[in-house]
């Protein structure tokens, strides 16, 4: 039997924290681990060369737009990921996570972020694209630093971005394409998603 399409990324186990000092209002994250298969072009994330207009966002400071694909291919794949003897590890990449509307950034949620409490703790719902579960949240408290969740969007209606770490996913997926064997390990890297 053909397997059923979805566009939601499958569940991400992750940690809570939110950044709400010198802020306005607090900037929720979770950290947790992206599979390498995640890391495909059109799989969960995106690069912001992936990404029509990306360059009229305005928050260019957050990210580096241009790749250097002589850097990615000469000091990453060549000097790091194939050789042998070095021990292979890449800092958290950051992933931030935006509404869209065909493959666009939009300018918000397609609908109201929904607080859904139930014995088997919480739920939260950004419009129709991104859910965030807390199962040890009790109903009746907010998730504090430490707390572990699941996150998943919908990829038609989120998009999200490495912001950090740009020529490590680059560099992977470079790696993956000129693999004969396009099987990969069932490794991961760490991400924080905001």
């Amino acid at each position: 039997p053909k397997k059923k399409s979805t566009n939601w990324v499958n569940q991400i186990p992750c940690v809570y924290g939110a950044y709400d000092w010198l802020n306005v209002a607090p900037i929720h994250y979770l950290v947790g681990a992206l599979g390498l298969e995640q890391l495909r072009k059109n799989e969960s994330v995106c690069l912001m060369d992936d990404i029509h207009q990306s360059e009229t966002w305005g928050f260019s400071v957050l990210f580096q737009r241009n790749l250097d694909r002589a850097r990615i291919d000469e000091e990453v794949v060549r000097g790091y990921l194939r050789r042998k003897e070095r021990v292979k590890f890449f800092p958290a990449i950051t992933v931030a996570l935006h509404p869209a509307k065909n493959n666009l950034r939009a300018p918000q949620y397609d609908g109201p972020r929904n607080v859904e409490s139930s014995g088997d703790g919480q739920s939260w719902m950004f419009g129709s694209g991104l859910k965030i579960e807390f199962p040890v949240v009790a109903p009746d408290e907010k998730p504090t630093a430490g707390d572990w969740g699941m996150v998943s969007w919908d990829k038609t209606k989120m998009l999200a971005a490495v912001v950090d770490g740009q020529h490590r996913v680059a560099a992977l997926r470079e790696l993956f394409d000129s693999e004969h064997d396009q099987r990969l390990p069932a490794a991961g890297i760490p991400v924080t998603f905001a």
